[in-house]
């Protein structure tokens, strides 16, 4: 029996494995769209200021256009995202990266600031719906050997696994013009769509393995289907209390990053005096932390069973050190 087991938990591990590659790439592709335009301000300040737009109105309207970005995206987390419940975290994940592609090269391709906004207004949309796809993909697995399936609902990893595969990367390119960083950006997007499409499915019925292990804690935990309107997969998160404070802690964070993220290399340019190149690179830091701190708590909220999520959220909003300070 044991000699017919293995050869199928191997072949689910490595399976799992290519998943979370497959993840990590794409969602880390994704942040190559949606960090160059940081990356690429001063620059496009400085192209503007040639068709007589003053350093100051450029910024105003790059803010501008950066902050329609940011509404499309929390919009587009706060109706869109659920719509991976209804036909699959797979197809939330592919629309991410097929839309970055695609408003990427736009936003290259472009000269009027018009063109630039419908085009970071259609990433972000777009790409807001890509974490919950990842998430829906890598939660509620197991890894039995293969066996009859019976709900196309199953994952592939391991609820112990999540905080592993639940990464994201980021990076910056300069030197090259802005419009060679956009083009990047699209490139590596692309890429990683086409794998993705390829070779990334759904659940584990469609490898032929078998049902997976529904996490208790799920609030839908007691039926495997899919919620057959958007009322019933609503009303039961928005009855959660914790999942409407997980929701507002996530907004704040969020309007914290994307200042950063957003301001950073126009900051160190404009008031520090550092190059472009340099202010690109220590720009990086941020985002780069942010990676660590991903993958660190990530694996350690695995190990803290099932409360330890909440246990890291509360350390790190209520430090003892800040509140000696009080």
């Amino acid at each position: 029996m044991a000699t017919v087991i293995e050869p199928a938990a191997r072949s689910l591990r490595r399976r799992q494995a290519l998943t979370v590659l497959l993840l990590f790439g794409g969602y880390g592709s994704l942040y190559f769209c949606r960090a160059d335009l940081s990356v690429a301000t001063p620059l496009l300040i400085d192209e503007l200021a040639t068709h007589g737009i003053s350093h100051a109105d450029a910024v105003i309207r790059l803010g501008s256009m950066t902050s329609f970005g940011v509404l499309a995206y929390a919009l587009g987390k706060l109706f869109l995202t659920g719509l991976g419940d209804l036909w699959g975290g797979r197809m939330n994940f592919l629309i991410g990266l097929g839309g970055a592609t695609v408003f990427t090269l736009m936003f290259a391709t472009g000269s009027f600031l018009p063109v630039f906004t419908i085009a970071w207004i259609g990433n972000r949309l777009t790409q807001s719906i890509a974490w919950a796809g990842l998430i829906k993909i890598s939660s509620s697995g197991s890894t039995s050997p293969p066996t009859a399936p019976s709900s196309n609902t199953e994952r592939q990893l391991s609820r112990r696994r999540r905080g592993r595969a639940a990464m994201d990367g980021d990076s910056d390119r300069h030197g090259a013009g802005w419009r060679a960083v956009f083009y990047l950006a699209a490139a590596a997007a692309g890429i990683m769509f086409i794998a993705n499409l390829a070779l990334l499915r759904e659940s584990r019925h469609a490898l032929g393995f078998g049902e997976a292990r529904t996490n208790p804690l799920n609030l839908f935990s007691e039926s495997e289907s899919p919620p057959n309107s958007l009322r019933a997969l609503l009303v039961p998160l928005l009855r959660s209390r914790s999942f409407v404070l997980v929701c507002l802690l996530s907004l704040g964070c969020t309007i914290i990053r994307e200042t950063f993220n957003s301001w950073t290399p126009v900051y160190l340019r404009d008031y520090l005096g550092y190059s472009v190149s340099n202010a690109a690179g220590m720009s990086a830091v941020f985002p780069a932390v942010g990676a660590v701190s991903v993958i660190a708590t990530g694996w350690l909220s695995d190990r803290l069973g099932a409360n330890g999520r909440s246990l890291i959220l509360l350390v790190a909003w209520a430090p003892p050190w800040r509140r000696s300070w009080r």
